[in-house]
């Protein structure tokens, strides 16, 4: 006997899409024939369905360009308009899945009047998303890192998606200034000088909910489109368009776009695998009603927000339904999907906003509000906050006119205050007139945060301590685990052996790699030395190390920018040490052999000075315009957030310190940063290391910290400072940090491993 899917092998095309749809709309056979020309675009191989080429389209891309134009739904009449007539299909049942097929999104946005470079700059969206969808819906991911076939460990799904986007964004050639919540800062995609008339600038978060992948919960991308080079000093209500994607049992993206009215959803329709295929015109939503459906976040923020506490008071007392996943994108969508309800995420004390207003808060309200719904902080339309910083984080409800205002009548008035810029906290509570005239002749000490410990630093230290809990006494770490003698020396008295050759350590022993990465080598040795490796390379490390490794596979010659003898750079050359070359200088590259028929890929040391690395990055474009580059960069984040700090206050000082070790680079660059504005800038270990003439004069101090220092070092510092004349003491907040690493997963499986079974 034949299995199900043999016969459907053996039925013709149409015969069988007639059958799929009988299926989903229960329509009897003869109430529906596919027209002739949706035939003759249809052909047939090993079973497979295949709906025709787009026009211009790579050839094996699957879409469905034989549909008729029109619209074409599982929820409600359907009129489907051919060449041979109108065919009439009834709806279906109002609680089954619902999908209309219309025009295709190259059609939809033509036919809309979106302007042309818009256009552009929507479509390479839609094109990350479709590959983005894929990704989550196929690959072997977790919140930390990816598995192919093979079992090789790749980049994470979020690191992936934000990759995905910024090189789209670049290639669409007009968007001028790009920002990830990934990395919360303006990038520049056009080159200073170039025209940026009629250009765009992009802010997305790549992948809103990649902590609930591991769960399989539906998750999403955010972006908006704003008119200009800015993404800073502006509103929501200035936005060109916005979108919102979803990857969960369909992959779908809603946009709303100036001058078009409404919300539109477009499904991708495709060859089953959602990779290849085409975006089609689903839905528009034009109306938010009212309805009892709620979905509540941030709850903790009832503890101390009276208000919001008797809104939830008020939903459950009259018998509303919750609707809730802990997903913003999903929770959102569904007041689209349903036309009514209301989501919010309000903020206490005890549990601050954590919603960023440019790359969710803002293209969410947009969206919202051109769908026919109503925003709020609580106070005014989210569209008319301005967006002072990348950081700025708001409270949010969403939903019917009458929910919101709801929302406002009792949560607006008791809601705190949006993070602030900058906090200053006067270091004694004496009256405010002792207090002027102390700090007219006192000094002033600014704080940066962030400073300190970055995540891919907590992550390794946190790797050896939870390792000694779990072996003891004595751990083999091949290189410090951070550039910081302080931490070093605080784990050497643990029991932590640092060595520099794996000859040291016994054989059958455990070895812990560096945050710095190690080069293929050093991993060689441990398998012929039987070492249980535990690799604590952070993972934006291991990002430049996967890209150097796929592009050298590919053919591409690595430049790659950085410190010769530190040991990141020397473990990326590893990768590929024969088609790599590594530049200190603008000099070094005008020194390159390389020719304009030559692939070439460049990557950086994650912990160099963006100054200085601008130089040169301009340079090597400048001779080579065809090298290509990681999409989002290789300066992490961390490096980039402590140095934009430095950047934006040091110029009012009259001294920067730099609280870290000789031995780290991204300190060092810290100190570079201040002294390249004119401003002395000194690195120092600890409070011992200052000296009381570099005060002689100063009236203010710029004070930071590099990525491997303790906080209670840098407060430590602080404390010696208020000694020799510091009276006023003010923290400027550039960016804040949440990243969240998981532990290596070799000493995850160990912990788990010991664990006690259940009785």
């Amino acid at each position: 006997m034949k299995s199900l899917p043999q016969l459907m092998a053996q039925l013709v095309p149409p015969a069988w899409l007639c059958l799929c749809m009988m299926a989903i709309t229960a329509v009897p056979s003869c109430a529906f024939r596919p027209p002739a020309h949706w035939r003759a675009g249809i052909s047939s191989s090993g079973g497979a369905i295949h709906l025709g080429e787009r026009r211009g389209a790579a050839p094996g891309h699957l879409h469905p360009a034989g549909w008729p134009r029109g619209a074409f739904r599982l929820r409600g009449p359907v009129r489907m308009t051919s060449d041979e007539g109108d065919v009439s299909v009834p709806p279906a049942h109002p609680a089954s899945l619902s999908m209309k097929l219309g025009e295709t999104l190259y059609d939809w946005l033509a036919d809309s009047g979106v302007e042309p470079k818009l256009q552009k700059v929507l479509k390479a969206m839609f094109d990350a998303c479709k590959e983005i969808g894929y990704k989550v819906r196929t690959a072997s991911c977790d919140s930390t890192s990816c598995f192919n076939n093979f079992g090789d460990e790749q980049l994470a799904v979020d690191i992936l998606a934000n990759n995905l986007i910024f090189f789209n964004l670049d290639q669409s050639g007009v968007v001028s200034t790009a920002s990830s919540e990934e990395e919360p800062v303006e990038k520049p995609l056009i080159a200073e000088g170039d025209d940026l008339d009629g250009t765009y600038s992009v802010a997305f978060d790549p992948l809103d909910g990649s902590s609930i992948v591991d769960t399989n919960f539906a998750v999403g991308t955010l972006f908006g489109v704003w008119p200009g080079s800015r993404l800073t000093g502006i509103t929501g209500r200035e936005l060109s368009a916005a979108g919102l994607a979803m990857y969960g049992p369909r992959v779908s993206m809603t946009i709303a776009v100036e001058g078009v009215e409404g919300a539109h959803e477009f499904t991708l329709v495709d060859d089953m695998g959602q990779r290849h295929g085409d975006w089609v015109h689903t839905n528009r939503f034009t109306e938010i009603g009212e309805g009892k459906l709620f979905a509540p976040g941030n709850l903790r923020a009832t503890q101390d927000n009276k208000g919001y506490n008797e809104l939830v008071d008020f939903w459950v007392k009259n018998k509303y339904q919750l609707r809730y996943t802990g997903g913003m994108v999903p929770d959102v969508f569904q007041l689209l999907v349903k036309g009514k309800g209301v989501f919010v995420n309000p903020s206490s004390d005890a549990a601050p906003a954590k919603l960023r207003l440019l790359y969710e808060v803002a293209p969410l309200a947009y969206i919202v509000e051109k769908a026919g719904g109503k925003s709020s902080n609580g106070l005014a339309s989210i569209l008319d906050v301005k967006i002072s910083s990348t950081d700025d984080r708001s409270p949010v409800a969403y939903g019917s006119a009458d929910e919101v205002e709801r929302y406002n009548q009792l949560v607006g008035s008791a809601k705190s205050e949006m993070t602030s810029k900058a906090n200053t906290m006067m270091t004694d509570t004496q009256p405010a007139a002792a207090q002027e005239q102390q700090q007219g002749e006192g000094i002033k000490l600014v704080l940066t945060n962030p400073r300190g410990f970055c995540e891919g630093v907590v992550r390794a230290i946190d790797t050896v301590e939870e390792a000694l809990k779990l072996w003891g006494p004595p751990i083999y770490v091949k290189h410090e685990i951070v550039h910081n003698r302080i931490v070093c020396d605080r784990l050497k008295n643990k029991g932590v052996i640092f060595i520099e050759d794996l000859n040291e350590v016994p054989e059958g022993e455990k070895i812990i790699y560096s945050a710095h990465g190690i080069p293929p080598e050093v991993r060689d040795v441990a398998k012929q030395r039987n070492l249980m490796e535990v690799d604590a390379t952070c993972p934006l490390v291991t990002k430049v190390h996967v890209y150097a490794k796929r592009k050298a596979k590919e053919g591409y010659h690595i430049i790659l920018i950085g410190h010769a003898d530190h040991v990141e750079t020397i473990g990326t050359k590893g990768e590929a040490p024969d088609q790599t070359t590594i530049v200190e200088s603008v000099q070094d590259v005008m020194n390159l052999p390389f020719t304009e028929n030559d692939k070439l890929f460049y990557a950086t040391q994650t912990t160099l000075s963006m100054d200085d690395c601008k130089d040169i990055v301009a340079a090597l474009k400048l001779r080579y315009p065809h090298v290509e580059s990681i999409p989002s960069g290789s300066i992490c984040f961390a490096t980039t957030n402590r140095q934009g700090a430095m950047r934006e206050v040091v110029e009012q000082s009259d001294l920067a310190l730099v609280v870290g070790d000789q031995m780290s680079s991204n300190s060092k660059r810290l100190r570079e940063t201040a002294e390249l504005r004119n401003v002395k800038g000194k690195l120092i270990q600890g409070p011992d290391d200052i000296r009381e003439e570099w005060l002689d004069g100063v009236k203010t101090i710029t004070l930071t910290a590099g990525a491997s220092t303790p906080e209670d070092v840098v407060q430590r510092v602080v404390d010696r400072l208020k000694e020799l004349g510091v009276t006023q003491t003010e923290e400027f907040v550039f960016a804040e940090e949440n990243v969240n690493w998981k532990l290596p997963r070799a000493l995850t499986e160990a912990i788990k491993e010991s664990e006690p079974t259940p009785a």
